[in-house]
């Protein structure tokens, strides 16, 4: 039983594969500047905005991109959280290595933020958690 259990866990491994991501998001309580863009935080108050910045070092291929926002919760499998926000953005010609915006959470908790491709809704580009108190 133990052996079946290794194989299946090196199988999800290479299945997943651990590619090397050359994206990232980065979280703040004001819009990103080259003055603040340094401060990053993951800990917000209830209410207030979130803002956030991807960026990734390869140009984006997609003229559209997702954000979705799940719950962390001890109740839902860690492969499966539980989405709560999702939408949909269009970059400009200037946004193919970035994206900023903002959103507002009313509720406590920890939460995930994801970025997809429109054409491949079940490999994030970037994923990233973040806490609201």
């Amino acid at each position: 039983m133990k052996k079946l259990i290794i194989i299946l866990i090196l199988i999800l491994f290479y299945i997943t594969g651990c590619k090397e991501r050359n994206n990232i998001i980065v979280f703040n309580d004001e819009p990103f500047s080259k003055d603040n863009f340094y401060q990053v935080k993951s800990n917000f108050r209830a209410g207030t905005r979130v803002y956030y910045l991807f960026a990734t070092s390869k140009k984006l291929k997609t003229p559209y991109i997702r954000v979705q926002v799940s719950n962390v919760t001890d109740k839902v499998h860690t492969l499966f959280y539980k989405p709560i926000w999702a939408s949909d953005y269009k970059l400009m010609k200037d946004e193919v290595y970035y994206y900023t915006n903002y959103f507002v959470m009313q509720g406590k908790g920890k939460y995930l933020i994801q970025i997809f491709r429109l054409d491949d809704l079940h490999h994030p580009l970037s994923f990233a958690f973040f806490t609201v108190d």
